[in-house]
């Protein structure tokens, strides 16, 4: 269970830093 938790949220991290990363990809294109 421990572990799950911790793969579930170290997931939700690296999702969360490739959307923003994309996301400064694209303002910085635009600009």
């Amino acid at each position: 269970e421990r572990v799950a938790a911790t793969l579930a949220g170290l997931h939700f991290v690296a999702v969360a830093i490739l959307l923003a990363h994309r996301f400064v990809a694209l303002m910085v294109q635009s600009s």
